[in-house]
């Protein structure tokens, strides 16, 4: 008696909400569910939106939509953003387990995981000052629901009833696989749910709640969305919000809120597929944006089609009558507008479109009412100046509500509400939300897209021809946090990484994040004779030439007659003393020729005397290469030869060239990278720039990659290499560049993006200690804008202007430990990076 008494408290504290849900039943081995006031059944599925527009895509889903469907069939597209970012972000860590190093290696997986907390707080808050985006996941959602025609409830049939319902089923499962074929086709491939479908509903009425699909067999489905407790302002009146409390296990409070079409763009306005990707927010990630979670969905009815379309005769009979009439001359420019509608859809018509009744809402979710009214405000105003005319669901927000529900529509809804608009099924297709931000590849870096989406990006990844990176970014834009990203994501998997660097940029992080700090200078003890590790000499002469080249005419470099004397000396020297070899022999055996081409001979002796072991910079190269790189993370810092340029361009391209050989005798399938840091200036002097050519093509993809960090694109093309260096870089990096730059680069021919990616070039800007926007281009087509937003700690380790940054620097060198110094300047300047 007192399980009966429970049972009975149970159901009578459950929400009455579940009289409006008619989703009973499902066949879980074929996915259909079965709807039992309109006794219907249907399927849903999931995609993953897409980031452009293609005619492929046009043409497929218009195809899909002109299918000859059952009268009162329904189907939704829907795009769901939800503040849930964990399944990503956990992935994210996922591909760092088991990725072993040294401290530098454990100190990047840290600062990964730091990272990955601080965009998770994304979700709630802003991460960027005066912003209302915030951090989501999109879920693309479709469905198709038709009537029975014959078959009864199957909950209650007899078994001839329910053959007849599964025959009813079979026929269905086919049309739903034509559909898919379709989407398919489209770029939009459909997973059908299950039981997921209840993770999915339960959801809008608790949108922060976590992925719950537990059912029991022994309860109706709807029933078991309202949990006892749960409440629903079912008769809500003359209000935009709907109310919901007690739908999770916290006791969550959640306002909905909604925008239902009111008038769609007509001939006056251009209207586009493509278009719909701007009902998720500014696509430059300006305001407006939507600010808390939200709901697109586009609603397709197909009515008895012999009926509707007498309707429309009828009405295009009026509208020419009525165009004629003298009494209605005042209203010409509606009728003409009627007029242009009737020919446009009597036309599509002609194309094999379908009748169909179209319906557009955006739902807002949040547990505080005024955010969702903001948000409706905001985005109001934002679409109605696209032309998509949308209007606050005051009448009727209850109904909105349960019509919105994947798959919980019905016929009778549709005309007792007035919310659907006639077209033909070729315009509804312009209708759908089936867009969004690309979401990247590979699980290197994570940054956002300007509209808060996460995106990835990977340089070490298959779809990449090369692991070579380009950055380009004006003084003051960024390039050293973009480089530092890449070193602490590649890090974090277990990749090798040499940096060299001139201006001291990376010192503080590199202390910081345990790296082996290689400071050189004028008394260091170091051999860096380019032969000592030279493993195939006629694979890598290429590497050592223009090395030879800088030291003896350090601006222009050798002409091409001077190459191959100088590269005979290195063959002859190298055959005779192996790895043995250093310039002193080279000097010899120059000055030894006698031949005619003795004079240039013992020409380029005299100028590459300077590197004998008798004069001070050749202490350098004479003796054997005492180099050694064990650790993770080595820092080159080359700073302290500032006062001998020369000496230091010489010393930097042996560095690069002995690592080069490292990797390039690896066959450990480990990840390695050589980052050049801010070497634009370098790369104006022809010995460098044949160096980098030649370092950067010498890739291959299992070896390694080169970073190149650069202002412009005028450094890279300074010298005839530019081109090769261009080329040799699959990854492109650019950060804000001054606009006579990209001017001049497709004046000069040395780039000429597409429109498309030209525009997104001139969008580009920092807010320093905030954010970068970077431009990726990956190849020579794929191009997207991500935003870099660091954490508060990042934001300091990186900065490389102001006092702070001198402070740093000076006691690192002092031998000082400046964590606790760099998070309290973190602490003072951002708090925890949020904002409300």
């Amino acid at each position: 008696m007192a399980m009966t008494l429970d049972f009975f408290k149970i159901n009578q504290n459950r929400d009455r909400g579940v009289q409006f849900i008619s989703l009973k039943t499902a066949l879980d081995d074929t996915k259909i569910h079965y709807f039992e006031k309109e006794n219907a059944i249907g399927v849903i599925g999931e995609f993953a939106p897409v980031s452009g527009w293609s005619r492929t895509l046009r043409n497929a889903v218009v195809e899909m939509l002109n299918m000859d469907f059952p009268a009162d069939t329904f189907t939704q597209f829907i795009q769901l953003n939800y503040p849930y970012v964990d399944t990503r972000l956990e992935q994210y860590l996922k591909e760092r387990a088991g990725c072993d190093g040294d401290i530098s290696v454990r100190m990047a997986q840290q600062a990964v995981r730091e990272r990955a907390a601080f965009l998770r707080q994304g979700c709630e808050h802003a991460l960027i000052p005066s912003s209302d985006i915030r951090t989501f996941s999109s879920l693309g959602l479709w469905t198709l629901k038709i009537p029975l025609k014959k078959a009864k409830n199957p909950i209650k049939a007899n078994d001839a009833e329910l053959d007849r319902f599964y025959d009813e089923c079979d026929q269905f499962l086919k049309l739903v696989a034509v559909c898919c074929s379709h989407l398919d086709a489209a770029g939009l491939p459909v997973s059908l749910l299950d039981r997921q479908l209840y993770a999915v509903l339960r959801r809008y009425f608790n949108i922060k709640g976590p992925w719950d699909s537990g059912l029991s067999d022994n309860e109706p489905l709807n029933e078991q969305l309202f949990p006892p407790g749960s409440a629903g302002d079912w008769e809500a009146v003359n209000t935009p919000f709907m109310h919901f409390s007690n739908f999770g296990e916290m006791g969550q409070e959640q306002y909905v809120g909604a925008l239902t079409i009111d008038r769609y763009p007509d001939q006056t306005t251009k209207w586009h597929m493509s278009k719909m990707n701007e009902l998720l927010g500014n696509p430059a990630g300006r305001n407006p944006q939507p600010g808390v979670p939200f709901a697109i969905t586009t609603t397709i009815h197909y009515p008895e089609q012999n009926k509707e379309r007498a309707k429309f005769v009828a009405a295009t009979t009026t509208t020419e009558k009525s165009a004629k009439q003298e009494s209605t001359r005042k209203y010409n420019n509606r009728i003409s507008a009627r007029q242009a509608g009737f020919k446009l859809m009597n036309k599509s018509l002609g194309e094999g479109g379908q009748v169909v009744n179209v319906n557009t809402t955006i739902q807002f979710f949040h547990e505080n009412q005024e955010k969702v009214r903001d948000a409706m405000t905001r985005m109001q105003s934002y679409l109605s100046s696209m032309g998509m005319v949308m209007k606050p669901e005051t009448f009727l927000p209850e109904v909105s509500f349960l019509n919105n529900l994947p798959m919980n529509i019905s016929a009778e809804s549709v005309k007792k509400t007035f919310r659907f608009r006639t077209m033909t099924s070729r315009l509804a297709a312009h209708l759908l939300p089936v867009f969004d931000d690309w979401g990247g590849y590979g699980n290197e870096m994570m940054f956002t897209t300007r509209r808060g989406k996460l995106v990835s990006y990977s340089i070490f990844h298959d779809n990449n021809s090369n692991y070579n990176t380009m950055i380009l970014g004006e003084p003051g834009a960024g390039k050293t946090t973009v480089t530092q990203n890449i070193i602490e994501a590649l890090l974090s998997l277990g990749a090798k990484v040499w940096t060299v660097d001139t201006g001291s940029s990376n010192v503080a992080s590199a202390s910081v994040r345990g790296a082996e700090i290689l400071d050189i200078h004028e008394k260091s003890d170091l051999c860096l004779n380019p032969f000592t590790k030279v493993s195939d000499f006629n694979k890598e002469a290429e590497m050592i030439l223009p090395i030879l080249g800088k030291m003896a005419k350090p601006i222009e470099g050798l002409n091409d007659y001077e190459n191959v004397l100088m590269l005979d000396a290195m063959k002859q020297m190298f055959t005779r003393n192996q790895n043995h070899t250093d310039i002193d022999d080279i000097i010899d055996y120059l000055y030894s020729q006698s031949g005619r081409d003795a004079e240039i001979q013992h020409r380029l002796a005299r100028l590459l005397s300077p590197f004998g072991s008798d004069m001070p910079m050749g202490r350098w190269f004479n003796g054997t290469n005492n180099f050694r790189t064990e650790a993770d993370w080595t820092l080159i810092e080359l700073s302290g030869m500032s006062n001998n340029e020369h000496l230091r361009d010489v010393i930097l391209m042996v560095v690069a060239s002995t690592i080069k050989q490292e990797v390039y005798l690896s066959r450990d399938n480990r990840r390695r990278i050589l980052v050049l840091g801010e070497c634009g200036e370098l790369l104006g002097n022809r010995p460098f720039a044949e160096f980098t050519a030649r370092l950067t093509s010498k890739n291959r993809k299992e070896d390694g990659g080169v970073v190149v960090e650069a202002q412009h694109l005028g450094q890279v093309h300074a010298t005839e290499y530019g081109a090769l260096i261009q080329g040799n870089c699959y990854t492109k990096m650019f950060l804000k560049t001054p606009a006579d730059s990209l001017k001049n680069a497709r004046k000069q021919g040395w780039f000429e993006p597409s429109p498309y990616i030209d525009g997104l070039l001139k969008s580009l800007h920092t807010v320093a200690g905030q954010y970068s926007k970077i431009c990726i281009i990956a190849g020579d087509n794929l191009a997207t804008i991500v935003r870099l937003i660091e954490t508060p700690y990042n934001r300091v380790m990186y900065n490389t202007k102001g006092q702070m940054f001198k402070e740093l620097q000076n006691r690192v060198r002092n031998g000082e430990d400046v964590t606790d110094l760099i998070a309290a300047e973190a602490r003072a300047l951002y708090g925890d990076g949020t904002y409300d």
